[in-house]
């Protein structure tokens, strides 16, 4: 099931972590003091990683959506995990609202 801002909104936190999915590897952790982060789980090799995309409201739901889909785009063209991140840290700042 997609999330959507209200329903991110409405999220309360646990005792303990709470993860939610958005698909396609879009994680939002929601830690039981309220702060709530963005994380990517992908495939390198045959390993598991995971990106810190970064911390709800400051980045949306919209902004980790487009960064999910930039960082599987360069993925597939093979693209080494530090060049995707200096790409989307350049990416993120320019289109990051104020």
């Amino acid at each position: 099931m997609a999330l959507t801002e209200p329903k991110i909104r409405a999220l309360k936190p646990g005792l303990k972590d709470l993860w939610t999915t958005d698909g396609h590897g879009l994680r939002l952790l929601v830690k039981p003091n309220g702060s709530r982060y963005w994380r990517f789980n992908y495939r390198f090799g045959k390993k598991q990683k995971t990106l810190a995309i970064g911390v709800y409201p400051e980045a949306s739901l919209k902004h980790a959506r487009m960064l999910r889909v930039s960082f599987s785009a360069l993925r597939s063209n093979r693209c080494s995990k530090r060049c995707i991140v200096a790409v989307l840290a350049n990416t993120s700042s320019a289109s990051t609202p104020v």
